[in-house]
């Protein structure tokens, strides 16, 4: 079933022993660009079921947690957003380092993520601000073969797909 849309949803993501660089990856896996929102569900390239996800991160810290005095202190405190971004920009320097020693394609005049050419293209798939007019978006047509039998006939003269940042508008940098 459909969800209203602006509906408000809470969830608990528990991890332990991550390092800043993998704390940095999972807050940017669920912290993505303003304009993004994430793609669940049905109706993906319509725009149906994105979400936009804004995470809060709780940290524990062991010595105030297991050395105090005070046993109803759990020492769980929230992260400042400077720490945030710093665990995110480690993720992101760790990331641009390994694209550099790979001979990744980088796309000038960009910073963090979006730098990697893959990567950027893959914010365009995820832009829910400026996504391409539906017109232009279709699932392709799944026709021929019998009972049992792949549609390989329909599959033999498809067009290549277009990058995705050919379909949203020209001023979307």
């Amino acid at each position: 079933e459909c969800v209203k849309a602006g509906r408000t949803f809470r969830f608990r993501v528990s991890f332990d022993n991550l390092s800043d660089v993998e704390l940095g990856a999972l807050l940017s896996a669920l912290d993505l660009p303003r304009e993004c929102a994430h793609k669940v569900g049905m109706g993906k390239p319509l725009g149906l079921g994105s979400v936009r996800i804004t995470p809060v991160l709780y940290l524990i810290e062991n010595e105030r947690r297991y050395g105090g005095e005070d046993f109803a202190d759990l020492g769980v405190r929230r992260a400042a957003d400077a720490e945030v971004s710093a665990f995110k920009e480690s993720f992101a320097a760790e990331i641009l380092a390994h694209a550099h020693r790979t001979g990744e394609k980088i796309t000038p005049g960009r910073s963090g993520l979006s730098a990697i050419d893959r990567l950027r293209l893959l914010f365009v798939l995820l832009d829910y601000d400026h996504r391409p007019d539906s017109a232009l978006v279709a699932y392709l047509p799944v026709s021929g073969g019998g009972r049992n039998q792949p549609p390989v006939a329909s599959y033999r003269d498809r067009r290549v797909l277009p990058l995705p940042d050919s379909l949203v508008k020209p001023e979307v940098p």
